[in-house]
């Protein structure tokens, strides 16, 4: 049979004396430490957690600022392409007017020497009428001499006024 020996007690008491020691000195800075560490990388999961969702946002506000920008250049340039085509009416109605008054210009001027050539036609017959007349009051001259004469007179100032 087996016989418990004094030696055993006092080796069941050295191993749980041991095990109190242990305990004290070793298990309760352990588990403390392993505590802190689990607290500070729960910590840093919240903190990465947090720039995630800071960078999430932020990216967020960059798209939209992007969006923004985006439409803000598309009104700029439909507000330059409508100012442009504004510009390039106003050019050509300008450009229009312009030909409007040189077209009236010219039919003044055109005017103007028309009744300059018709006062010097008028002058002209009634220099001629005048030479007739006189020729006719000089002599009676018969039809065929009258429609000589006309043709003389129209010959010479032709040849003048070459």
């Amino acid at each position: 049979m087996i016989s418990i020996d004094f030696s055993v007690f006092i080796v069941i008491l050295n191993f749980l004396l041991l095990l109190i020691i242990l305990k004290s000195v070793m298990y309760a800075p352990l588990k403390k430490f392993l505590e802190e560490r689990k607290k500070k990388i729960s910590q840093d999961i919240d903190e990465a957690k947090k720039f995630k969702d800071d960078a999430e946002l932020l990216v967020q506000e960059k798209e939209k600022e992007l969006k923004k920008a985006s439409i803000e250049g598309r009104e700029i340039r439909e507000i330059a392409q409508k100012d442009a085509e504004i510009k390039a009416d106003s050019i050509i109605s300008d450009a229009k007017e312009k030909e409007k008054k040189i077209i009236l210009e010219t039919q003044v001027e055109l005017e103007h020497e028309r009744a300059k050539v018709v006062k010097g036609l008028e002058k002209e017959i009634s220099s001629m009428i005048s030479s007739l007349t006189s020729k006719l009051v000089e002599g009676k001259m018969d039809e065929k001499e009258d429609d000589l004469m006309i043709s003389k007179l129209l010959s010479q100032r032709g040849k003048s006024e070459k």
